[in-house]
């Protein structure tokens, strides 16, 4: 059985990426290198349909910043350098 996460839709919200953009559930709808596309001006990331799409024979690197292991991201459209992580003291 298919874990719940990659049964998740394209409008359900996963998490948020680094560079602040949202991620959202598998899509059937065409993805740039970073798997995201543009909806209504906004981009968002997608997490692939399932697991067996990407292939692990393929190198990890792509061209650019993109890597082809991209099960959540392939990429940041965004910029991560105003990022901060902190650790969680609850």
């Amino acid at each position: 059985p298919q874990h719940p996460f990659w049964r998740n839709n394209e409008t359900q919200l996963v998490a948020y990426a680094l560079d602040g953009f949202p991620i959202f559930g598998p899509t059937a709808a065409a993805l740039d290198a970073c798997n995201g596309r543009f909806v209504r001006g906004q981009y968002q990331y997608h997490v692939v349909q399932s697991p067996a799409e990407v292939d692990l024979r393929r190198p990890y690197c792509a061209a650019g910043n993109a890597v082809n292991w991209n099960f959540v991201l392939g990429c940041y459209h965004g910029s991560t350098s105003s990022t901060r992580l902190e650790r969680d003291t609850g």
